[in-house]
């Protein structure tokens, strides 16, 4: 078999492939699947749309951290470390730097006299500008002995206790907010043609019983091959109180009317 004519086998069954794919995805009278009658019902779950887990940034042992449960403001700080050593280890930085500017200093005014060589003197500037930097190094090292809250929210799992030894990296908490919930919805692919943001979805909630109007916020059209689904980010008209993230249930998609499509 030659190349051309096996280039040509693929090609035919390239188009085959995609016509029956598109097909599948069409009415036989040129219509959508799903458009015009309802869709669903398909399962919804609640997500915070602001969640982070905070990780250390230095090798400290932890004097304290909230618990599990526990509701705080933006701002707040959340977790303390044993910064002896951070600290003790800016002050030196700092001693460093001081006696390099002082160092500098006089090269500069003995340069001025002829007594040493351009050559020193800018070694003495580059021994200040390399002090200088530690310090500030020294300095961030610091400032990482406290973490703040990044938004209001609460705090879901603890990774490490009080007095553990935290290190560079390591999971401490993970924190939510419970104020500003998404709800992730995974529908058919082929609902893709007809679905478009602000699409509006009755959403039953098994933990509630309750019934919630949404609209269709986001449509990540990166479609799953092996299960051929895809994910929509739908908002509340109006969020209640009582909802937290991993509440699921069902949700309902109408689609618009065949006579208003284009």
């Amino acid at each position: 078999m030659s190349v051309a004519f096996f280039r040509f086998k693929v090609k035919i069954g390239s188009l085959l492939w995609l016509y029956v794919t598109i097909a599948s995805a069409w009415a036989g009278d040129g219509v959508p699947v799903g458009w015009g009658k309802e869709s669903g019902p398909v399962r919804a779950l609640l997500v915070a749309s602001r969640q982070a887990t905070l990780s250390s940034e230095i090798h400290a042992k932890v004097l304290s951290l909230p618990q599990e449960g526990h509701t705080f403001k933006a701002g707040e700080d959340l977790v303390r470390f044993d910064c002896r050593l951070p600290q003790a280890q800016m002050a030196s930085k700092e001693a460093d730097l001081e006696a390099s500017q002082r160092k500098s200093s006089s090269d500069r005014q003995l340069l001025k006299r002829g007594a040493i060589g351009q050559l020193e003197a800018a070694l003495s500037d580059s021994a200040e500008k390399k002090a200088r930097a530690e310090r500030e190094m020294a300095r961030l090292m610091v400032g990482y002995c406290q973490i703040k809250a990044p938004f209001a929210g609460m705090v879901v799992l603890r990774h490490l206790h009080e007095h553990e030894l935290a290190k560079q990296g390591d999971k401490l908490l993970d924190i939510i907010d419970n104020r500003d919930l998404e709800v992730e919805i995974v529908i058919p692919s082929a609902w893709l043609f007809w679905l478009k943001p602000g699409h509006p979805i009755q959403l039953h909630l098994d933990e509630t019983d309750a019934e919630h109007l949404l609209k269709v916020a986001r449509i990540i059209a990166a479609v799953d091959p092996v299960s051929q689904s895809a994910r929509v980010i739908a908002h509340f008209d109006h969020l209640p109180g009582g909802l937290a993230s991993g509440m699921s249930g069902s949700a309902r998609f109408l689609p618009p009317s065949v006579s208003s499509s284009p």
